[in-house]
């Protein structure tokens, strides 16, 4: 979910009309009066990013995880340090797992940046955007079946269209890397 909030904030602090803002990112001014007036409101990574780009403010201050409108290597640092230490409230089986989860994370990424490659490095991001995506879907899933709404065949279609999405990106990550180990 957004914080409706910062998308307003942000877009009247730059003078950009409800209109304009959707011109910017394929949508209508209607959609992102929807946006910033339902607190419900979960729109996919991809309108998200064209949001933020658009009002030159990162992601997680659209999604109120952040205070800062502009990305900051010292508070993604704190973030994640605060992910840990909440964490570690929890069982130690927990912990480690999202230590684990943390420290693969940065392995690959930093894997991939050392060898600048940057075709992997963008099939990855697009798996990390599917994942949020999936999540999204499930965010929906809920709310829709708490609605009693007859909307689920179109959600589990979705559910379906972002495994082929995986699946095929998982493909195309196994190409990159031994086209690349081919080419050593």
């Amino acid at each position: 979910m957004i914080n409706n909030n910062n998308i307003n904030k942000v877009r009247t602090e730059l003078g950009i009309s409800q209109r304009e803002l959707g011109r910017r990112i394929g949508k209508t001014g209607q959609y992102i009066s929807y946006l910033e007036g339902n607190n419900n409101s979960n729109p996919s990574l991809d309108v998200l990013e064209k949001i933020a780009d658009a009002l030159n403010v990162q992601i997680n201050y659209l999604i109120g995880t952040s205070e800062y409108k502009e990305y900051d290597s010292q508070e993604l640092q704190n973030n994640v340090i605060n992910i840990i230490k909440s964490a570690d409230m929890n069982d130690s089986t927990y912990s480690k797992l999202i230590r684990s989860t943390i420290d693969t994370t940065f392995l690959t990424i930093n894997d991939f940046h050392e060898n600048k490659d940057y075709d992997s490095l963008k099939i990855i991001n697009a798996l990390y955007k599917n994942i949020f995506e999936l999540k999204v879907a499930c965010k929906n899933s809920k709310f829709y079946n708490s609605l009693s709404l007859a909307d689920l065949d179109n959600i589990k279609n979705s559910f379906v269209a972002l495994k082929e999405i995986h699946n095929n990106l998982f493909d195309e990550l196994y190409k990159s890397l031994t086209r690349q180990e081919d080419n050593k």
